[in-house]
């Protein structure tokens, strides 16, 4: 034989066995293949947890499956887990059990992005750290606090979530879930922009609609159970909505986020770039508490003060780094109407530093200090709530 039918031969034995070695690889997975259900026919497994929200599954739901559906195409077999909340909570924040989160910022003010990117923060799950791009996204998000002009930290965002995509990539977007309010059409004047508190007093019913038997009573579907209407603790729509009837938020915002003078700080103005004086609404009243020790107790501004001091109070508060940027606050001297703010965005440089969101920041409830300066009545606000807002529970 010669030397070239010797190589040739060679070859061929070579591819042959090639063939064999393709063939005995990709049956089995061939076989798997026919004889799986389209949507389980992953070459790897993964489970796709996420949490409920207690009885609700909402938008949660349709991410995981949006999702679930993105990887099975890949080859990636997907089984869906929804968790209750505080097992979800375990999972993420203590345990970090996790390779893929979906972290939302609820509400209309500008996104807290410093709560996840930033190192050493309270919801920095990523384990995001500033040896990643040298201290920049540290520096971005530091100057949007500090910039005042709407426009330009609108800019300054894009340029954050651009550079986290393109540069680092902890984050792609999904989707923005459409929420919708459905209502009969007797029903007159509900303006979704200003919630159900700012619309009950100019809602009516032209007529009766079908299965309605008075036009005196609204009754009103919400998903979720009334747990708990502690502000600082609750999750569920349900005794959200209750909050928002029975009481006043410190700041109001209008629909774009913008703050104005109807909530219980009614004015308010800036010494300079961080001193910031609070007017404090001087005809509002506290609605009786459950047990009726106090009619008539008037909203001061050692309410403010007591709803501060629970906001900054990491054992009481999860976010209460929202409100780092407060540096003092007291009653004014003069005028006990006041209270005096002091701000200091970055606590780790000599010159005190301005905050762009105070306003919004203290878009929160308040709580009753006459009332919760006893502890053992905290358990009893919490299932029996007051406030100073339009409506009373019963």
């Amino acid at each position: 034989m010669s030397v070239s039918q010797e190589k040739s031969s060679k070859n061929v034995i070579g591819v042959v066995i090639l063939v064999f070695v393709t063939i005995a690889v990709f049956t089995p997975i061939m076989i798997f293949w026919v004889n799986t259900p389209q949507n389980h026919r992953g070459l790897f497994g993964a489970t796709l947890r996420y949490y409920t929200k207690g009885t609700e599954r909402l938008y949660f739901e349709e991410y995981s499956k949006s999702m679930a559906q993105d990887m099975r195409e890949i080859g990636i077999d997907v089984t869906e887990l929804p968790l209750e909340y505080a097992v979800f909570l375990e999972n993420i924040f203590r345990d970090k059990d996790f390779d893929l989160a979906i972290i939302e910022l609820e509400g209309t003010t500008s996104p807290h992005l410093e709560y996840l990117f930033k190192q050493g923060a309270s919801l920095n799950i990523f384990k995001f750290n500033d040896t990643y791009d040298e201290g920049y996204t540290t520096d971005l998000l530091n100057n949007i606090s500090k910039t005042t002009d709407f426009y330009e930290r609108k800019n300054m965002f894009y340029s954050v979530q651009t550079h986290l995509m393109t540069n680092i990539m902890p984050m792609v977007p999904l989707f923005t879930p459409v929420r919708t309010f459905v209502y009969w059409d007797n029903l007159r004047y509900f303006d979704s922009r200003f919630g159900l508190a700012d619309s009950l007093p100019y809602m009516q019913f032209s007529g009766i609609h079908q299965s309605q038997t008075t036009v005196d009573e609204l009754n009103i579907g919400v998903l979720g159970k009334w747990i708990d209407f502690n502000p600082l603790t609750v999750i569920e729509n349900g005794e959200k909505l209750v909050l928002s009837l029975i009481m006043d938020k410190l700041t109001t915002l209008d629909e774009k986020g913008t703050p104005t003078p109807y909530g219980l700080i009614d004015d308010w103005d800036y010494v300079n770039s961080t001193f910031l004086k609070l007017h404090v609404r001087t005809d509002a009243i506290w609605q009786t508490d459950c047990d009726g020790f106090y009619e008539n107790e008037p909203f001061t501004a050692k309410d403010v003060i007591f709803t501060l001091d629970l906001m900054l109070d990491q054992h009481a508060n999860l976010n209460y780094e929202k409100l780092k940027w407060i540096d003092s606050y007291e009653i004014d001297t003069i005028n006990n109407n006041y209270v005096n703010v002091y701000i200091d965005s970055d606590p780790y440089t000599i010159e005190k530093e301005p905050y762009a969101f105070a306003m919004e920041d203290l878009s929160v409830y308040p709580y009753p200090e006459h009332y919760l300066n006893v502890s053992s009545r905290w358990e009893k606000f919490g299932e029996f709530p007051f406030g100073t807002g339009k409506y009373v529970t019963l």
